[in-house]
């Protein structure tokens, strides 16, 4: 009787080993990927996953990338992404200007492209060069700034206006130098009418060096460096509106907001204006987070991204008066590439960057960082 209930115990405890092994085979681990705030557009890839610049029409993006032009289509599910060969700069340090119409860019340094943005094809009128020399022959090279945190190294304005530097062969050069080009499209070709314009600078001792170009409406600044910040109006009126001191610093970024204009100056400091850049006052004791830093309009909310840290910081600017709240965003995703641009389009917030072109909903988009 001992025997068989010993049997009987050892057979039950085989049993209950065999069960668990089975069970314990049959358990797969499967690795889950981690799911991020922003999310790689996948169909860009290569080179065109490094995108420089980009602009937009109310249906798609278009982008700047080296040699290529991708166009973003989110509503086209065949041709949702496309690669055209458009003979862009492979400089990665160079932004091209870009509008929804026309896309213009340096040649040699002696000549500047135009292209239309949403065909960019060369030859038969469908493009055109502007050459400094023809138009001034002392000219010699298209300035660019190749710091592509300070923007293009040209700017269109909504009225289709055109507006770069170059320098001379004059050594000292007692003044700074720009082509306004206006723009159109006639029976399919690029027009331009190209006007030189010449300003004095404070000494013949300074560079006069392009730091940066934007536009406003149917005005634009130009930071030449140590000549200071010129406004040049589309009709060609050109003007010095604010010229170094002793409190002066190297100036990074310029943007409008709610009628007024701001330039962010390195460090801790920066330029506000209430009359379209006329006069300035300045102001101290800003964020180190303004340093190097870029805005953007996203709804109505202002945007800055930040690269003075070793990742994007993202964060929205609110002003009262002249008083300053910042609200950090979610980045999540967005840490080991760095971001050229932003967009909105349609419901979704895009952001082109070193690699690869990301996006987030709007409407998580303004949720704070954890």
């Amino acid at each position: 009787m001992l025997t068989t209930t010993n049997l009987f115990l050892a057979a039950s405890a085989l049993l209950l080993t065999t069960a668990c092994r089975k069970e314990i085979e049959t358990v797969v681990v499967k690795e889950v990927d981690k799911v991020y705030s922003w999310t790689e557009i996948k169909q860009a890839v290569g080179t065109s996953r490094y995108i420089l610049n980009m602009t937009k029409d109310e249906n798609q993006l278009y982008l700047q990338t080296p040699y290529y032009l991708g166009i973003l289509s989110p509503n086209n599910k065949r041709r949702y992404y496309e690669q055209v060969g458009a003979g862009f700069p492979t400089n990665i340090d160079l932004r091209m200007a870009m509008s929804n119409v026309f896309t213009a860019y340096p040649v040699r340094d002696t000549a500047v492209t135009i292209l239309q943005t949403k065909a960019p094809l060369s030859g038969g009128g469908r493009s055109l060069e502007i050459i400094p020399r023809q138009l001034d022959p002392k000219a010699t090279y298209v300035q660019t700034n190749n710091v592509r945190i300070h923007g293009s190294f040209a700017a269109i304005n909504r009225n289709n206006y055109l507006l770069f530097a170059y320098s001379t062969a004059a050594a000292p050069d007692p003044n700074v130098h720009f082509i306004l080009t206006q723009l159109s499209v006639q029976a399919g070709q690029i027009q331009a009418q190209p006007l030189v314009i010449t300003a004095p600078t404070p000494s013949i001792f300074l560079t006069g060096r392009l730091r940066w170009i934007v536009s406003f409406d149917d005005y634009f600044l130009a930071d030449m460096g140590d000549a200071g910040i010129y406004k040049i109006l589309q009709d060609g009126t050109i003007r010095l509106v604010t010229v170094n001191t002793p409190e002066s610093t190297i100036r990074d970024a310029c943007y409008e907001w709610q009628g007024r204009l701001y330039i962010v100056e390195e460090y801790n400091s920066m330029l506000v204006s209430l009359d379209k850049g006329v006069t300035w006052r300045r102001y101290t004791d800003t964020p180190d987070a303004f340093t190097f830093t870029e805005y953007y309009t996203v709804g109505d909310s202002l945007v800055g991204i930040s690269h003075a840290g070793t990742t994007n910081q993202l964060f929205t600017l609110r002003w009262n008066n002249f008083s300053y709240k910042l609200r950090a965003l979610e980045n999540d995703g967005l840490e080991r590439v760095d971001i050229s641009n932003l967009a909105v389009l349609g419901d979704t917030v895009y952001v082109g960057t070193n690699g690869g072109l990301f996006k987030r909903p709007l409407s998580a988009f303004f949720e704070t960082k954890q």
